[in-house]
């Protein structure tokens, strides 16, 4: 399963509020409802990648452009198969 999370700003303008965005390949979900009202969320994922979408889709304005979209991604040289990238849990 491949996994996506997009971090906003509440106060920007609608469809400008993007900051963010986080791609989970090759990933693992987990989520859990208990009657008491709590929650459990895990995610593995082998494979991730982090882009800076603050100026995606609009006209750049001098010394405000990114000069990397994607500022964290995966090795494509690994030595080690099947290694977990990250883990993430929630309660």
């Amino acid at each position: 399963i491949n996994v996506s999370l997009e971090l906003t700003d509440p106060n920007g303008k609608e469809g400008l509020g993007s900051l963010a965005r986080f791609d989970f390949k090759k990933s693992k979900l987990l989520f859990e409802s208990f009657s008491n009202q709590t929650k459990s969320i895990n995610l593995v994922s082998h494979s991730m990648m982090a882009f800076d979408t603050r100026y995606s889709g609009q006209k750049a304005a001098p010394g405000t452009a990114n000069v990397f979209n994607c500022i964290f991604q995966s090795s494509k040289n690994t030595s080690t198969q099947g290694a977990i990238q990250i883990e993430l849990h929630y309660r």
